[in-house]
């Protein structure tokens, strides 16, 4: 349950009563990351941790109907079977229906599973802002890497023939030997995401 937070402020003698109550989205980013519930697509509530399966995983905040989404599926799905020792996980955010979100796992033959960020909480948590936005965690949910998956697209509808930058391979390859990845943090190109 949430709290209720009573601010009495004085201001040219007026008093101006300011009540915040403090519920749902507020009080889920205080828990512990790994505690909190997505729904899958079948509605049921699973922990993040479960999702992750206990192995690092990388969580991608996706859109159906973002361009960019859709030019990177081939690249997720090459990353999901490349590296078979990390858990993929798609976020899908409260704008999303179920219907769309079917249509684009086939469309793009994604190999992961996707989970709905129904209010939005790993969203705040992670301060996600656009897809799509990696976020890659080691196996004790310590998150390693957050960001582009690589350079590919340098601005919105702009982008290289190729990646000369991966980020997301190199904090994986970096996790597989045991090290910190040299970049943690890269601001990501992509569809903004609606609060």
């Amino acid at each position: 349950m949430g709290r209720l937070l009573i601010f009495l402020i004085m201001q040219t003698g007026v008093k101006i009563l300011i009540a915040v109550l403090l519920i749902g989205g507020l009080s889920a980013c205080t828990k512990p990351l790994e505690r909190l519930r997505l729904a899958d697509l079948d509605g049921k509530k699973v922990r993040v941790k479960e999702k992750s399966d206990h192995k690092p995983a990388v969580f991608i905040f996706l859109s159906t109907d973002c361009p960019i989404c859709q030019k990177y599926s081939k690249t997720l799905r090459e990353l999901a079977s490349r590296y078979p020792s990390v858990k993929f996980v798609g976020v899908m955010t409260k704008w999303e229906n179920q219907d769309a979100i079917r249509q684009f796992i086939r469309e793009y033959e994604l190999p992961f599973s996707i989970l709905q960020d129904k209010r939005h909480r790993l969203l705040a948590r992670l301060q996600a802002k656009v897809t799509p936005e990696v976020f890659f965690f080691n196996e004790n949910m310590k998150l390693l890497y957050s960001g582009a998956i690589d350079n590919w697209f340098f601005a919105l509808g702009k982008h290289r023939p190729g990646s000369t930058e991966n980020f997301l391979i190199e904090a994986i390859e970096a996790w597989s030997r045991g090290e910190a990845p040299k970049i943690s943090r890269t601001t990501p190109i992509g569809c903004v995401i609606e609060p």
